[in-house]
């Protein structure tokens, strides 16, 4: 639910000295809004600063400056902040902001030269009571699609008896080194503050390899690297008879490939239905099938 209020406050002393003569007003916000309407007194507004609450610093619009709007346009910070005054609604402040995902308050000043005196509006925008995964999709960049060869470091089995024995050896022993990994990057990584429920774990694109499908799990949705263990399920021990006084050297290689996808999750506000648009590039660097080789020295 969106809760918007606006009504005439006392001078907070946080705020004092900034406006001489002016009115207050306070939106409190459960979700993002696009196009919010905050009516002015007359047609001549000017905005005249963004600032977050217990910053005296601006709000840089995209082009470097300072956040302002003095005639009919749009001003904008990012992708999550818009002040737009239109020629058909000259007395009106429309406020567009992106969801606020994290769990720490947005709190926000916005200055406005309103006629003849200065107001001052209020912004506080908190996280919303939950979201839903509405849509995805996701396209794999074929062109940055590369296989190579990991070649593991060797290991050795000795026999230093004079009379051949049998030694065994776990296939997930060899393949200890290799590791999947899945790396998440955003436009705009505050939206790492949202998250699948219940477990923050997505489905992305499965990996075909010879005409089979050899992966389809979730991952991680996270700013960091995830990191997946290569066959340590796997309970295979391979038996092997090795000469007298000799050792048995066995060399691993496993093919590997890396990819890198596009992505849109379209998230959906449960209560209000906003939507916010997370885009990024998910990365991927996967085991496809290994091989063994053995020698005795």
């Amino acid at each position: 639910m969106v809760f918007a209020m606006f009504v005439g406050c006392v001078k907070d002393p946080e705020y004092s000295n900034e406006l001489l003569n002016r009115t207050e007003s306070v939106i409190e916000l459960q979700s993002g809004i696009a196009d919010r309407e905050i009516a002015m007194e007359s047609e001549d507004w000017a905005l005249t600063y963004v600032r977050f609450v217990g910053n005296r610093g601006d709000i840089y619009a995209n082009d470097y400056k300072p956040l302002a709007l003095d005639s009919v346009g749009m001003v904008k910070a990012g992708n999550w902040l818009s002040v737009e005054k239109k020629k058909d609604k000259d007395a009106v402040l429309l406020l567009s902001l992106d969801e606020n995902f994290s769990e720490e308050p947005r709190r926000l000043r916005l200055g406005v030269r309103d006629g003849q005196s200065m107001r001052e509006i209020l912004v506080t925008q908190r996280r919303g009571s939950g979201y839903v995964l509405k849509e995805k999709i996701i396209t794999e960049e074929e062109a940055t699609t590369f296989e190579h060869n990991d070649i593991l470091r060797r290991r050795t089995l000795a026999n230093a008896n004079d009379h051949p024995i049998n030694i065994g050896y776990y296939i997930r022993d060899l393949l200890r080194d290799t590791r999947f990994t899945s790396e998440f990057e955003l436009k705009d990584p505050a939206h790492f503050g949202w998250f699948p429920e219940p477990d923050s774990m997505i489905r992305m694109l499965p990996v075909t390899y010879e005409g089979k499908v050899i992966w389809d799990e979730p991952v991680k949705f996270q700013s960091r690297i995830t990191y997946f263990p290569y066959q340590q399920d796997n309970p295979t021990v391979v038996m092997r008879e090795i000469p007298a006084n000799s050792e048995l050297i066995m060399q691993s290689q496993v093919r590997m490939r890396y990819r890198i996808c596009n992505f849109t999750f379209v998230v959906q506000h449960v209560d209000t239905k906003f939507e916010t648009r997370i885009q990024g590039v998910w990365k991927q660097r996967i085991p496809l099938t290994y091989t063994i080789n053995e020698w005795v020295n």
